[in-house]
């Protein structure tokens, strides 16, 4: 701990599953301890994240209400069906037909590992759906599978393996070997024995700077 005139500053090591390069962390109070702002470093003492808090409400309160999931659920578009060009006209709310059921074009990632390239690129189409597999082979060998979701008008449970993981704005499951997560109305899986968990966080997040434009076919 470091006191200054104006700060309380806590320092503490990190420990980051899904990015190594993060070292440390500092953690600025004022004088009656209000969180103001945090800054992670990396091994070099350069920060990498850095949050600050304009204001911090402790005694924020939260009705019971709140949490009633019928009362939070936008019914106009859980209840609409699109399955066609037709239904989107007649029936259908314009935000619940971007949605499509095949994929436009191929998202590719921005960021690739050194001495590492696409060595396949493969489309295997369905009744309903088409998948595309991209192959990356080199130094750090990789797959990454990238689907259409699938959009239930009922709620359902889907068991995923791995540590949660906030990716852009999305959550995903990572692994040793494999990370998932859902993004843009594509479901994305990337498997690979060579890459680290960081290097994956890293092409994952670079699809996510892709932009998708569906439409029903």
């Amino acid at each position: 701990m470091e006191q200054t005139d104006n700060n309380i500053i806590l320092k503490s090591t990190v420990n980051y599953p899904n990015n190594e390069e993060l070292s440390y962390q500092k953690l600025y109070f004022d004088k009656s301890m209000n969180l103001n702002k945090v800054e992670v470093f990396d091994e070099d003492n350069v920060v990498k994240i850095k949050v600050n808090f304009n204001e911090v409400n402790l005694k924020a309160k939260l009705d019971k209400d709140d949490f009633v999931l019928e009362d939070l659920i936008d019914e106009n578009i859980s209840n609409n069906n699109c399955q066609t060009e037709e239904d989107c006209e007649n029936n259908c709310s314009t935000e619940s037909c971007k949605t499509s059921k095949v994929l436009d074009d191929i998202i590719y990632p921005l960021y690739i590992p050194a001495n590492t390239y696409l060595s396949d690129s493969e489309t295997i189409s369905g009744e309903d759906t088409n998948r595309i597999i991209l192959t990356f082979s080199g130094d750090r060998n990789f797959v990454i599978v990238e689907e259409v979701s699938k959009v239930n008008n009922e709620f359902e449970v889907i068991p995923v393996y791995g540590d949660p993981l906030m990716l852009n704005e999305a959550i995903g499951a990572l692994s040793n070997n494999s990370l998932s997560w859902d993004a843009n109305n594509v479901n994305y899986y990337l498997v690979s024995s060579d890459l680290t968990p960081n290097e994956m966080v890293m092409v994952a997040a670079s699809l996510g700077n892709s932009t998708l434009v569906s439409s029903l076919k």
